[in-house]
C-alpha cells in the first residue's frame, strides 16, 4: 500500500509539476538556483536518514541524531530564505500582477500538501504529516500578498510575530489552530512547519532582500562568465518536482533493500 501511494506521487510529479516547471527556467539568478540546489540536496540526505531509521528500522551509523536534525533544519531555513528572494524578484517583475501569479502557486502547493496529508493518514498513519513545509509556503505566500504592502514596516511585524509566538508556546488546551503554531504538548506531526515562528523569519528575509535589491546588491546572485556547479542549478530549477519525488524514490529503494 505504501509503495502504491509513493508510485502515484512520482507519476503526479512527473506529469503535472515537471511540465509546469519547464516553463519557468529562463531569466533566473544562477546563485539562487545553486543555493536552492544545496537545500534540496541536504533535504534528500536528511530524509534518507529519517526514513531509514524511523520507518524501516535501519541503524544509524553515520552521524548522531542531533547532527541529522540540524541538517534538516538548515535545509528548511535555506528553502525559506530563498523563497523570499524569489518572491521579491517576482514582485519587482510583476508588480500587482504578482497576486495572480502567486495565487496559482498557492493553489498548487495546497493541493500537493493536501495529498501528502491524506496520503500519510491512510497509508502511513504513524508518520502522519499535518503541516509540512509546503503547507507553510502556501499559507505564508498568502500572508505575504497582503504584508508586502508594508515594505520595511515588516520588521516590526516580524518582531511582534516572534513575541506572540514566544509568549503563547504550549499555552493552549487544544490544537485547532495548529497551522499557526498554536498547540499543546499532545500535538504530533512527522513534519511540522507552522506559520509561527517561521513567519518572522520569512518577513526578515523579505526585508533583507528588498534592501539588497534596492541598493544594487543583486549582482552577487548572478554568475558572470562560465557557469559552474550545473547539477546544483538543475536541482534548484526543478526543486519542487524533486522535493515531491525524492521521498517516494527513497521509500522504493529502502523497501526493496529491506
Amino acid at each position: 500500500m505504501i509503495v502504491t501511494y509513493e508510485s502515484i506521487c512520482i507519476v503526479f510529479a512527473y506529469v503535472f509539476l515537471e511540465n509546469n516547471s519547464m516553463k519557468q527556467v529562463t531569466n533566473r539568478f544562477e546563485r539562487v538556483d545553486q543555493a536552492r540546489g544545496i537545500a534540496i540536496a541536504l533535504m534528500i540526505l536528511f530524509h534518507i536518514y529519517y526514513s531509514a531509521t524511523n520507518i524501516f528500522g535501519f541503524e544509524n551509523y553515520v552521524f548522531s541524531d542531533d547532527v541529522w536534525f540540524y541538517i534538516g533544519k538548515i535545509s528548511a531555513l535555506l528553502f525559506i530564505s530563498i523563497a523570499w528572494v524569489s518572491f521579491y524578484i517576482a514582485e519587482r517583475k510583476y508588480s500587482d500582477k504578482i497576486v495572480n501569479k502567486y495565487t496559482k502557486i498557492i493553489v498548487q502547493l495546497s493541493l500537493i500538501s493536501l495529498g501528502i496529508t491524506w496520503g500519510t493518514y491512510f497509508f502511513i498513519p504513524d508518520q502522519l504529516i499535518l503541516w509540512w513545509i509546503l503547507h507553510f509556503f502556501a499559507l505564508s505566500f498568502l500572508s505575504m500578498i497582503f504584508l508586502r504592502k508594508l515594505g520595511y514596516g515588516n520588521v516590526f511585524v516580524a518582531i511582534l510575530c516572534f513575541i506572540m509566538w514566544f509568549v503563547t508556546q504550549n499555552t493552549f488546551d487544544w490544537n485547532l489552530f495548529f497551522m499557526f503554531g498554536f498547540t499543546n504538548t499532545s500535538f504530533a506531526s512527522a513534519d511540522y512547519y507552522p506559520l509561527f515562528p517561521y513567519l518572522w523569519v520569512m518577513l526578515l528575509w523579505y526585508v533583507l532582500w528588498k534592501y539588497m535589491f534596492e541598493n544594487n546588491f543583486e549582482k552577487i546572485l548572478v554568475k558572470k562568465g562560465k557557469r559552474d556547479i550545473l547539477f546544483l542549478e538543475y536541482f534548484g530549477k526543478h526543486s519542487l518536482v524533486i522535493y515531491v519525488v525524492h521521498q517516494p524514490v527513497i521509500f522504493w529503494v529502502l523497501y526493496v533493500i529491506r
